[in-house]
């Protein structure tokens, strides 16, 4: 393949990454440090409840997620085109070595018989 652009790698890292276990688990991890420690926080607290601050970060993040998630499915509908390519074009040499082997081998079975033909005949006339 070629060198990938700089959203190619994105979107390929967005594949991995964000639709993993483990970005759920850090995420939702997250999340709970950040209302645990408001809570605890009290009155010093940089986002109070009702988390206006975090529900402003999960709309943003909504709102990219959703773009990126659409560019990693398109990243990877190239990738699965490039593959499906590539299998083709060795289905298509294969089909032509195939072919090859098939006329060689009637060429040297037409041989082989004539062959045949003419032992039978100089035995025949001993």
């Amino acid at each position: 393949m070629d060198k990938l652009t700089p959203g190619q790698a994105a979107a390929d890292f967005a594949a991995k990454h964000i639709g993993s276990w483990r970005f759920i688990i850090v995420f939702n991890l997250m999340i709970a440090v950040w209302i645990i420690s408001n809570v605890v926080a009290g009155p010093h607290a940089i986002d109070a409840f009702p988390f206006i601050l975090l529900n402003l970060m999960l709309s943003w993040l909504a709102g990219v997620q959703a773009p990126l998630i659409m560019i990693s499915q398109n990243r990877q509908e190239e990738v699965q085109k490039a593959t499906v390519e590539s299998i083709a074009a060795i289905g298509r040499a294969t089909y032509e070595v195939a072919e090859a082997t098939r006329a060689l081998l009637a060429e040297h079975t037409e041989i082989l018989h004539g062959l045949s033909e003419q032992r039978r005949r100089s035995t025949d006339h001993v």
